[in-house]
């Protein structure tokens, strides 16, 4: 089978029965190329494919999408409540549920979502991509990397490339995993030199990483908030690496004020601008 056909297999096939069951049956050369799944209340799913929307003839309805999200959560809600509270469900293999609905607060405080009315699954990819020779390049060198780009074109996958890259060459890796999407991909196939922290916030993640696991590289994914930037500062140093992600494209992403926070820190020599589906466009020095 298709490898990339089997990821959406994986991702679709944790939805409820119904939806999921109908899902499977699409062809392996179609869904080799799905990228994400989008359920809407009343409405027929559509799929990312190559970077544009394509509409089924399958309609989902309310029922549905509840049906779909219990399923999502092992039909127990208290497993992943703290992660709906933050909009979204990890779910096995790496993929990941983002959930739109009402959000309300219970009488004890605990944040939580009802009248789901749409769900957008992530598709992740297990296969580990070669790093491109761009970003070899520069994870070679002594100073951070940021890699930026839009949602949905590759961020994610060109970290577990560099993962495997930077562990390959006897670097120890510690992956700050806060959404459950980089390590479970690469479970069977965890690079030697890699420690995994999952479920951490990134910047409490960074800085026990630091304290505990001496590490000469810190890996994480959609990096961006004031927090990050503190926890980014303190490992540059302590002398350790930082490859991160970042939301954005083009050169302006540069000059956006939690960007501009993060390269003042002095952690980062240079940005990666990567287009669609992880390809590098342009390599920027920020020294």
């Amino acid at each position: 089978m298709i490898e990339n056909a089997k990821a959406f297999y994986t991702a679709a096939g944790q939805l409820s029965d119904s939806v999921g069951g109908v899902l499977c049956k699409i062809s392996e050369e179609t869904a080799a190329d799905v990228t994400e799944i989008r359920l809407r209340a009343d409405r027929c799913i559509t799929l990312t494919i190559l970077n544009e929307p394509v509409k089924l003839s399958i309609f989902t309805d309310k029922t549905d999408l509840e049906e779909c999200f219990m399923a999502l959560c092992g039909y127990s809600y208290q497993q992943v409540e703290h992660c709906v509270a933050d909009g979204f469900v990890p779910m096995k293999n790496g993929h990941r549920a983002g959930i739109c609905g009402t959000y309300y607060k219970t009488d004890d405080g605990a944040a939580r979502i009802k009248d789901i009315t749409s769900i957008n699954i992530r598709v992740a990819r297990t296969q580990l991509t070669k790093c491109p020779d761009e970003l070899k390049q520069v994870l070679s060198e002594d100073g951070g990397v940021l890699i930026c780009g839009a949602p949905g074109c590759g961020k994610t996958t060109l970290l577990r490339a560099a993962s495997k890259y930077l562990s390959d060459k006897n670097k120890r890796v510690s992956v700050v995993d806060e959404r459950f999407e980089l390590a479970p991909v690469m479970k069977n196939a965890l690079p030697d030199n890699c420690d995994v922290l999952s479920g951490y916030p990134k910047h409490i993640g960074m800085l026990h990483a630091i304290r505990t696991l001496s590490p000469d590289v810190i890996l994480c994914d959609e990096i961006g908030g004031m927090e990050d930037a503190g926890a980014v500062a303190k490992a540059a140093n302590a002398g350790v690496k930082i490859v991160a992600s970042i939301h954005g494209s083009g050169k302006n992403v540069l000059s956006r004020p939690q960007t501009a926070a993060l390269i003042e820190t002095g952690a980062f020599d240079c940005a990666v601008l990567i287009r669609p589906f992880g390809a590098v466009d342009e390599v920027i020095r920020l020294d």
